[in-house]
């Protein structure tokens, strides 16, 4: 037997293993109302100031003109961490319903994972087409994205709603 409907199309009634007060009902709606809401707020993340957010650009999608290959962070990050972010989303759903924490958190929670691991590409873990022998030379480094720190040290996010 389908479950019963208002005129709106939500779910009424006791339906269930519940005493049929109603109780359950209640519960459904109170999980729906904390999805709805949690539907308004999102993160970005990224590099968004100036300068840096330029060379996180010409970085990202490579400069061909210039000579510059892509060396993607952001979506090398995501790309090859993405079981772990559906992991993180799953439990933070979890935690979002059950009214352990609010969507800010949730967001803010994603964020401070998406930076550390956008981080950790740049520093550590990143597969990027290899230097110049004279880009090298010049910064006295074989490691790209990383001279002077200020593109990895401007990685960021913000949530919004």
């Amino acid at each position: 037997m389908a479950p019963a409907r208002d005129s709106q199309g939500r779910f009424v009634g006791g339906g269930g293993s519940g005493s049929g007060s109603g109780s359950d009902t209640r519960v459904w709606q109170k999980i729906y109302r904390t999805v709805r809401q949690a539907g308004d707020a999102a993160v970005k993340i990224g590099v968004f100031d100036g300068r840096n957010a330029e060379i996180g650009l010409i970085h990202e999608y490579g400069a061909p003109a210039a000579g510059i290959p892509a060396r993607s962070f952001l979506r090398q990050t995501f790309e090859t961490r993405r079981g772990e972010l559906v992991a993180l989303q799953a439990k933070l759903a979890q935690l979002l319903i059950a009214g352990k924490i609010t969507e800010y958190k949730a967001m803010g929670l994603l964020g401070a994972w998406a930076v550390g691991a956008i981080k950790a590409t740049i520093t550590r873990d990143g597969n990027f087409a290899p230097l110049k022998p004279a880009t090298i030379r010049r910064k006295g480094s074989d490691k790209p994205l990383i001279h002077t720190g200020q593109l990895v040290g401007a990685v960021t996010f913000v949530v919004v709603a």
